[in-house]
């Protein structure tokens, strides 16, 4: 398995609009909320503003748009 790459908040952000379909929400301080359909469901994902989100937080983002890790740096190196 491949290491995930570093990724800042906007990155995450502009990864999950621009390929994943979801769209921002809402901004309030250091967090935003993304909001897209996964399964037919709504599903509203918090991305922490930060210069690198840590692997932890970063797993669970991925986690939670419906994606395996492989899918997610298969996608975001394009």
């Amino acid at each position: 398995m491949s290491r995930l790459p570093t990724v800042s908040g906007k990155e995450m952000i502009k990864f999950l609009c621009n390929k994943r379909g979801f769209r921002l929400d809402r901004q309030r301080g250091s967090h935003a909320i993304v909001k897209g359909m996964i399964g037919g469901k709504e599903v509203a994902i918090p991305v922490p503003l930060y210069d690198e989100i840590s692997i932890g937080v970063r797993k669970d983002i991925i986690a939670c748009a419906g994606m395996s890790e492989e899918e997610f740096i298969r996608e975001f190196r394009r």
